[in-house]
């Protein structure tokens, strides 16, 4: 019996990370492996690796079966898509479309599970995440700005902003491409993201200036925030200036000493007066 045989006989022995190693010493490489998770409705309980397969066409693989992803035990979903499944005819349809997402998951904890992939900026797992990360919508930008600032209520919604842009030298005798226009510059209408961070304070517990920190800890997220390529507005709203300071009510037509309309946002406002920009659209 060869090695690799006696391998996936006894790989339920293993952990995953010692069997990880035992196949690169057997030379797979990290694209010739795959990793499956439970594909059953009514798993049963067990050690991690439950066993390994080999395959040799159409190319040479090893499939690490786990007891772990999407139908095991542990699953973070909910009870609800085990029973969906099975109510239907044919559920092997669903099953492998949750084994996808299974396979997508589980190359990440191989990756945790073994150091030399794991640590470091530009090593395996840090990579993954990264491609798989989608900042350019309004849910990954609010997760990731409530784990900048989890003290404070995070809003984020598209915006349109304007950029002045100089222009393209005018000319003629030659096909135009259409974005020249007469006049040194002009105003670009570019979509992106207002991010809001709604305080009550200018300062709080551990924090002696807000628009300070904010800005400090901006600076340190900058490396990620550059992958939006959309412009992109942070914005500290302070709650007690936000609909300004009356002395009368608004309806009366005498005006006491003291009004200051000037800080009543008017209708359709986007930057009202208790908001400070800390990060501008186009930084």
């Amino acid at each position: 019996m060869s090695t690799l045989e006696v391998l996936v006989r006894r790989a339920p022995d293993f952990e995953l990370g010692a069997l990880l190693a035992a196949l690169f010493q057997h030379g797979f490489g990290w694209n010739e492996l795959r990793f499956e998770g439970v594909r059953e409705l009514s798993p049963g309980r067990g050690a991690l690796v439950r066993g390994l397969r080999l395959e040799e066409r159409p190319t040479r693989l090893a499939i690490i079966e786990l007891n772990a992803g999407l139908l095991s035990r542990a699953s973070p979903l909910p009870e609800y898509f085990r029973e969906f499944a099975s109510r239907l005819p044919d559920p092997d349809a669903f099953i492998h479309f949750l084994g996808f997402w299974d396979s997508v998951q589980l190359r990440a904890l191989a990756y945790a599970l073994f150091p030399r992939l794991s640590v470091g900026r530009s090593r395996a797992l840090g990579s993954g995440y990264r491609a798989r990360l989608h900042l350019a919508s309004p849910m990954s930008l609010h997760w990731l700005f409530r784990s900048l600032f989890p003290e404070l209520r995070v809003e984020v919604a598209p915006a349109l902003f304007r950029q002045s842009t100089k222009s393209g030298r005018a000319r003629v005798g030659s096909t135009l491409d259409g974005r020249l226009v007469i006049g040194a510059e002009f105003n670009e209408r570019r979509p992106g993201f207002r991010v809001r961070l709604c305080l009550e304070s200018l300062a709080c517990e551990g924090v002696l200036d807000w628009e300070n920190e904010a800005v400090a800890r901006i600076a340190r997220a900058e490396p990620v925030l550059v992958r939006v390529r959309r412009p992109l507005e942070v914005v500290l709203r302070f709650e007690r200036y936000e609909h300004g300071h009356t002395l009368v009510d608004e309806n009366s037509e005498r005006r006491q000493l003291g009004v200051r309309p000037w800080l009543r946002p008017s209708t359709g406002e986007q930057i009202g007066p208790g908001d400070v920009v800390v990060r501008s659209a186009f930084a």
